[in-house]
């Protein structure tokens, strides 16, 4: 049993090693193509502690409603006198971090075979789409805190904790105007004659006003 842990631990170290150095990696003067909104974060950002302000109108009205993490940034980074760009990159790689705990957790509980829950992490780890996204562009990080909410939403159905249900709205609130959606749903699934036990309407409705 001891050798069966140990061999995982080191499959796992070696796919995290594999991913940090085949992926690419660009700085703050060189933002990917794929990631353009990253421009409009940085912009944001820059702006505290005055006023958000977007030269495209139809950009502000988009990353308007993502402003909070952004302008977060940009206070940390304010109150550190270091270039916003490190802020992100630094709470960005903290985020990838905890999405990797949280889906190797949920990996490991929906699928207790050793054989296959390795396969299905190795599947999510190296997802162009994700970690590996994230990990390139790390001004999207309002995009890897969405994901965590949809993972910690995940969870909390598995675990049955309400407390990893709010915090998972909670971010997706802060992360995407996306979340709306969720929420919906949801509300939609409160109403319907099967409930689920473990989430309390009455705070529902406190977290979500």
């Amino acid at each position: 049993m001891i050798k069966i842990i140990q061999t995982e631990k080191s499959i796992f170290i070696l796919l995290i090693l594999f991913l940090l150095l085949t992926n690419s990696y660009y700085g703050e003067h060189e933002i990917n193509a794929s990631a353009r909104s990253s421009f409009y974060y940085l912009d944001i950002a820059n702006s505290f502690p005055g006023g958000m302000s977007l030269e495209n109108s139809r950009q502000a009205y988009i990353h308007g409603e993502r402003f909070l993490i952004p302008y977060f940034v940009g206070f940390v980074a304010n109150l550190l006198d270091i270039s916003s760009f490190y802020i992100f990159q630094a709470f960005t790689y903290f985020a990838i971090s905890i999405l990797i705990i949280i889906n190797y957790k949920i990996i490991n509980k929906v699928i207790p075979d050793k054989n296959y829950n390795l396969l299905f992490f190795s599947l999510f780890l190296l997802n162009p789409y994700i970690c590996r996204y994230s990990l390139s562009n790390p001004v999207m990080l309002n995009d890897i805190i969405f994901i965590i909410s949809i993972s910690l939403l995940f969870w909390s159905f598995l675990d049955k904790k309400n407390i990893l249900f709010y915090l998972s709205l909670l971010l997706a609130i802060i992360s995407r105007q996306t979340s709306i959606l969720i929420i919906l749903a949801l509300i939609f699934s409160l109403v319907l004659p099967y409930k689920n036990e473990f989430i309390n309407f009455f705070f529902f409705l406190i977290i979500y006003n």
